[in-house]
Parts: structure tokens; C-alpha cells; sequence
């Protein structure tokens, strides 16, 4: 029994990741070699679906084990929940999407998938046992920002990609990415409760900056567009962290 309970722990959420990070690269597959806008969105439409669902049996199995209250607590509202375990996923899916469908590096749009796989993964993996993991005072956050790593590499990458291949306006990337930027910054150091002068003002002091590398790094082309979003989710996980010992 104990066997069958750790194969079931371990294997469902690799296979549940697998089968999203899959389906998004044929996905992109479908589009870029293939031009086929249907499949397209057929194989979108059906990634979504196998995250929301793996997502809300997790959660009912939470409710059935009596701690989601705890997990509320943790994540300090529902909305929390919602925000971190549903949209700031499905978005990354999203941009994932986008992502698979760019002529790049091989080994690039591997990378990041792989990076995506273990994401996933960790997150379906911890949502599950979140009562044990809880107990060994286990960081989600840490997760969560791992996530919103990628979200913002996949950002950068695809308004980059897109200023260059469509010449859409470099003012109006630049603009979107502050938006996102803006967001994530202050739903993150929200979580905190350390909404005040000084984190403001470094919120906006480190959105702004990043917006100007980003805008700057894209008019020049000092680097190619994989490296500058690289560069920026660094510099924005790094941040992120930094607002914990404010």
C-alpha cells in the first residue's frame, strides 16, 4: 500500500505535467511547421482544460482532508488561492503557448519547457501533500515566484519577439510590460502585508528599470531577445525576494 500511495504521489503530477508541457509543444508545433490555426487551438483549449482539472480535483481533495482552511490562511484569502494556484497559470500556459511557436533555438524552447515541466510539476506536487509540507514549514512562496519567473521570461520574450517580427511599437511593448511588471510586483509584496512607503517606492523604482533595460536592450539589440528576458526574470526573482527583508 505504501508503495501504490508513492507511485500515485510521484507519478500523477509528472504525468499531468508531462502531458501539458506535451501538448503545448505540438501545440506550437501545429502552428509553426504545420500553419494549422484549428489544431492549433484545439490542443490550447485541451492543455488549459488538464491543468484546471488536475487543479480543482487537488483542491477537492484538500477540502476533503479538512485543511484547505490552513492553505487559505497561508495564502492570507481565496483570492490568493485563485490568483496563484488558477489565472497566474493558465496565463503562464498561455504565454507558453505563444512561446512554442517561435522559430528559436532548439535547445532554448527545450530548456524552458523542461523548465515548465518542473514547475508544474513541484506545484501539483506540493498543492497535494500541502498538509506534510506544511508541517516542515515547507515556503509555497517559493514556488509561486518560480512561477512568476517564467511568466515574466515568457513576457519579456514574447513582446520582444513580437517588436521584432511584426514591427509592433517599441512604446507600446514597453508600456504592456510595465503593466505586468506593475502587477506582479505589487500582488507579490502584498502577500506580505509590507505595503508602505518604502516597498512603494522600490516597486516602482525596480518596475521602472526594468522597463527601461527592456526598452533599451530591444531598441539597440545589445543581446538577443532569449538573454534580455533571461536578464529581466532574474533581476525580478531577485528583487522579489529582496521585498522579505524589507
Amino acid at each position: 500500500m505504501f508503495k501504490l500511495k508513492l507511485i500515485n504521489t510521484n507519478f500523477r503530477p509528472a504525468f499531468f505535467s508531462l502531458a501539458i508541457v506535451s501538448g503545448i509543444y505540438l501545440a506550437g508545433q501545429e502552428l509553426f511547421e504545420l500553419q494549422n490555426t484549428k489544431n492549433f487551438f484545439i490542443f490550447s483549449f485541451g492543455v488549459i482544460l488538464i491543468y484546471i482539472s488536475e487543479v480543482t480535483i487537488t483542491l477537492s481533495d484538500l477540502i476533503n482532508e479538512n485543511v484547505i482552511q490552513t492553505f487559505r490562511s497561508i495564502l492570507f484569502s481565496s483570492f490568493r488561492v485563485f490568483m496563484n494556484l488558477v489565472f497566474i497559470p493558465v496565463i503562464t500556459i498561455i504565454s507558453l503557448l505563444f512561446f512554442a511557436t517561435y522559430d528559436i533555438n532548439s535547445f532554448e524552447k527545450y530548456s524552458v519547457l523542461t523548465y515548465g515541466f518542473f514547475l508544474f510539476y513541484f506545484l501539483f506536487k506540493n498543492v497535494k501533500n500541502f498538509k506534510k509540507f506544511n508541517e516542515k514549514n515547507f515556503d509555497m512562496g517559493l514556488i509561486f515566484d518560480l512561477n512568476k519567473l517564467l511568466l515574466i521570461f515568457l513576457t519579456s520574450f514574447v513582446l520582444s519577439a513580437e517588436t521584432h517580427k511584426f514591427n509592433i511599437a517599441l512604446e507600446a511593448a514597453t508600456v504592456l510590460h510595465t503593466v505586468l511588471l506593475s502587477s506582479i510586483y505589487f500582488f507579490t509584496v502584498s502577500k506580505f502585508s509590507k505595503l508602505n512607503r518604502n516597498t512603494n517606492l522600490w516597486t516602482v523604482a525596480i518596475v521602472l528599470i526594468s522597463s527601461a533595460i527592456f526598452a533599451v536592450f530591444n531598441y539597440f539589440d545589445f543581446f538577443n531577445i532569449f538573454e534580455i528576458s533571461i536578464f529581466l526574470s532574474a533581476l525580478t526573482l531577485v528583487s522579489l525576494r529582496l521585498f522579505m527583508e524589507l
